[in-house]
């Protein structure tokens, strides 16, 4: 951590939307009240395309100027549940990581990034189970690079 902001580091609340008016109005507090805030965190679960998950990063950056550290990503079907399966194959999440790794990895505002996993006792588990890595049993799935 201190190598990127010193002895720590404050970063403002996660959220998914980057010009919504809560997040904006934070912000524009965080301004008026001359604070401080080292990067913009993220959860992004909803941008299944990869090009436009990047460009989301991209204007989040661009809108507050702040390195970037998305904290929960995965491709979610949100329509999912217990009987409605999800509709993204394990490939097309291999396929949306083989694109969007490389390109995180190419920004230099990207700080940090961590796929989230879910847990088969997640009561969402449906929406996000093909993007699962890490099984029940402690197996893994193959990350591609």
């Amino acid at each position: 951590v201190s190598a990127l902001c010193g002895t720590s580091c404050k970063g403002a609340p996660t959220t998914p939307c980057k010009h919504g008016n809560w997040q904006k109005d934070f912000m524009d507090g965080v301004s008026q009240r001359q604070l401080e805030v080292d990067f913009m965190p993220l959860h992004i679960y909803d941008i299944p395309d990869p090009e436009k998950f990047l460009t989301f990063v991209d204007d989040v950056h661009n809108c507050y100027g702040l390195p970037i550290w998305i904290t929960e990503f995965a491709k979610r079907d949100w329509s999912a549940n217990a009987t409605k399966p999800n509709k993204y194959s394990v490939e097309e999440v291999n396929s949306f990581m083989e694109v969007v790794i490389p390109g995180l990895e190419e920004r230099e505002f990207v700080q940090k990034y961590s796929w989230f996993d879910t847990h088969t006792n997640n009561h969402n588990y449906e929406k996000l189970r093909t993007s699962e890595l890490i099984f029940d049993a402690n197996e893994s799935v193959a990350v591609p690079v």
